[in-house]
């Protein structure tokens, strides 16, 4: 059983594999376990753009990223 403070990484798809994300190295990053979970917990399976929209709606007024 690993330490609740493991620094333990895991595999993470930028583009999730359910969403079509290949396993190609370019499509993957090691995070840390704790992050991972976090991570899927806030944002569930949303590509990088779906987040950043979700960002610009519900925290930066509708303004896109880099115009704040």
């Amino acid at each position: 059983m690993r330490h609740k403070n493991s620094k333990h990484k895991t595999k993470h798809h930028i583009i999730p594999s359910s969403r079509n994300g290949s396993n190609e190295d370019s499509n993957i990053c090691m995070v840390e376990e704790r992050d991972h979970q976090l991570y899927h917990q806030l944002f569930e399976n949303k590509t990088p753009i779906e987040i950043i929209e979700y960002l610009e709606m519900t925290f930066w007024n509708g303004k896109k990223f880099g115009s704040i």
